[in-house]
């Protein structure tokens, strides 16, 4: 009995350990991020929206990456940026309009304080301005 519960333990951790390993490689370092509920490429984006100079960053802006997600009235809208440690700050669309999003997944607002920043941004969410 005590052989077959420690091989049930045994499978569970594998089986944990393996779902960790994945969730922490999709988010580590990752050419992806979210953009309204939908997967986009940041080396798609970068061809795409080109890179701008932001406060001595260089970086995608935000507001090209928000247009490429389809986001329909961007400007009658608000904007959560989530971070890989779950920090989010939320943007109107005239922010968005002064932001970047650099190489190395830092939001970068010139126009802000930095703790408006948000680094190894994973993810853009949208709602009602």
């Amino acid at each position: 009995m005590l052989f077959l519960v420690m091989k049930e333990l045994i499978a569970a951790f594998v089986l944990l350990s393996l779902f960790v390993g994945c969730v922490s490689q999709e988010t580590s370092g990752s050419d992806e991020i979210v953009v309204a509920g939908g997967v986009l490429s940041i080396s798609e984006l970068s061809t795409a929206c080109g890179h701008v100079e932001a406060d001595g960053h260089s970086g995608i802006p935000l507001d090209c990456i928000v247009i490429q997600a389809g986001v329909d009235n961007p400007e009658d809208l608000s904007f959560t940026l989530v971070g890989s440690d779950g920090y989010q700050k939320t943007f109107n669309w005239e922010d968005m309009l002064q932001g970047v999003l650099t190489d190395d997944g830092l939001a970068v607002f010139p126009h802000l304080p930095k703790a408006f920043w948000v680094k190894d941004v994973v993810e853009v969410r949208y709602g009602g301005g």
